[in-house]
């Protein structure tokens, strides 16, 4: 069994690698603004934030350390990334202005229905996941990556597969928003709220 003193010293390493995220994205957000971007670079950055990603919440597990704190923080860090590499495209004419709204619409929606959700099912979790959300949102995470890498590598397909990609996110985010909507009514007729 781990102590008290261990348990936090985890918690706390757990969580600075949640927040290690925020410069590196900061970094991911400089290359692109930079005028030329050096895609090997952009990339390193995108797969650190990634195995970021990945591993905080899998240590967290493993040690027995999540928490609503980190839950958040993860989110956050999520979200930073994501708004500041897609702004920062959109900066440069790469991205249409309707998809940073999407992005930020969803991740209200997100954080709304969820708190919904866990009342009317009284749930222990700050946040809820439905599946094709959870897609949506890896869809969101490595939209910057997919564009930086077609602009460098594959500019004669890039306007194709830039706009494929958006049309799937975008439906995508339609049908997470019904299915949490739809659960959302499930649950209010169930447990009536008082």
């Amino acid at each position: 069994m781990y102590t008290i003193e261990k348990k936090y010293a985890v918690f706390m390493l757990i969580t600075c690698l949640t927040l290690f995220r925020i410069p590196l994205s900061v970094f991911a957000y400089m290359e692109i603004t930079a005028g030329t971007i050096r895609g090997i670079y952009y990339l390193c950055l995108f797969l650190g934030i990634a195995v970021s990603d990945f591993l905080d919440g899998k240590c967290a597990r493993a040690f027995h350390v999540q928490s609503s704190f980190g839950a958040i923080a993860d989110v956050i860090c999520d979200f930073f990334y994501i708004m500041t590499s897609t702004y920062a495209l959109y900066r440069l004419g790469c991205l249409p202005v309707w998809m940073l709204i999407l992005i930020t619409v969803k991740l209200f929606e997100f954080i709304l229905t969820s708190l919904l959700i866990k009342r009317g099912q009284y749930r222990s979790h700050v946040f809820m996941f439905d599946r094709i959300g959870r897609y949506t949102a890896i869809g969101f995470y490595v939209l910057p990556t997919v564009i930086v890498l077609c602009k460098i590598y594959l500019m004669p397909l890039f306007f194709i597969i830039r706009y494929g990609f958006y049309i799937t996110l975008l439906l995508f985010s339609l049908l997470s928003t019904y299915q949490r909507f739809i659960l959302i009514v499930k649950i209010y007729r169930i447990h009536p709220a008082k």
